[in-house]
């Protein structure tokens, strides 16, 4: 266990667009072997839509393991609400995928090709 507490804040205004310049989603960032556990999850994607589907779920648990909250703007309201664990499997595919693209780095599983 690190002596330290750190999180990486992911800016979503860039995916979203007008209106969420300030929204963002907060995640602990990855260790070396979460980056090679990520990739070997990308490895095994393989060839079929089913192995697909699971190496993408499993992707999504990953990365929902690391969620620590965030904030993103409600379009009807124009309010900020608060993001939790609950929310994950309800945000949008490319907020997702811009988020681990974010915290892997040179690791990058797509699940748009789930």
């Amino acid at each position: 266990m690190a002596r330290f507490t750190l999180t990486k804040k992911i800016s979503l205004g860039s995916e979203l667009g007008e209106g969420h310049e300030n929204d963002y989603l907060r995640f602990e960032p990855l260790t070396f072997k979460d980056a090679t556990d990520l990739q070997t999850i990308a490895n095994a994607s393989g060839d079929s839509d089913k192995d697909r589907l699971a190496a993408a779920e499993q992707a999504q648990e990953f990365i929902k393991a690391k969620f620590v909250g965030g904030k993103i703007t409600d379009e009807d309201s124009g309010n900020q609400i608060d993001v939790t664990k609950d929310d994950f499997a309800d945000l949008p595919i490319n907020i997702v995928n811009h988020c681990m693209r974010e915290l892997s780095g040179a690791v990058n599983p797509d699940l748009t090709q789930a």
